[in-house]
């Protein structure tokens, strides 16, 4: 069975971290700091001890609020704003055409009608369908899009496809 020799130190930030070395009869070293909603229980008793005298009931209240004060940074970070919102929007619409396709089809609809319809060859009708069908698809992404952003706060998970799909 193999022994360790535990050292543990208090840090000097508020919180309280330990800073733990442990060292096996083999001479290999392994270090890792402990914060103060560490589960110690599986840990040398000396380094228990040493949290127990320095995690006391402000420091964990301390560490608490540091930990609430971190998580509300996150979600202020994290939180949809209309600039991503409408990223989402533009990803959802390229995906259907990206902008190279959209002008592109946009000339070529243009040439099409400037011939008439009555010349259109059954190819060209089809990608004619095509087209309305993405412009449709389009259209019903950027309508969801304007509902999202009317809505306070916009949800979460905007970029969920419940949001942008009809079903």
């Amino acid at each position: 069975m193999t022994s360790f020799i535990y050292t543990a130190e208090v840090g000097k930030q508020p919180c309280k971290p330990v800073s733990v070395k442990r060292l096996s009869e083999g001479g290999e070293v392994h270090r890792y700091v402990l914060w103060p909603d560490a589960d110690i229980s599986n840990e040398d008793t000396k380094v228990q001890a040493i949290c127990d005298a320095a995690w006391t009931e402000d420091i964990l209240a301390l560490w608490q609020k540091e930990l609430d004060q971190k998580e509300a940074a996150l979600i202020l970070v994290n939180a949809p704003t209309i600039e991503k919102l409408k990223a989402e929007r533009q990803r959802r619409i390229y995906q259907i055409a990206d902008p190279d396709k959209q002008a592109y089809y946009s000339r070529l609809m243009i040439s099409w009608l400037e011939l008439g319809k009555e010349t259109w060859t059954s190819d060209q009708i089809t990608q004619v369908e095509a087209v309305r069908a993405g412009n449709t698809a389009i259209d019903a992404i950027v309508a969801k899009a304007s509902l999202l952003e009317a809505m306070d706060p916009i949800p979460a998970d905007y970029q969920n496809d419940k949001w942008w799909t009809n079903e």
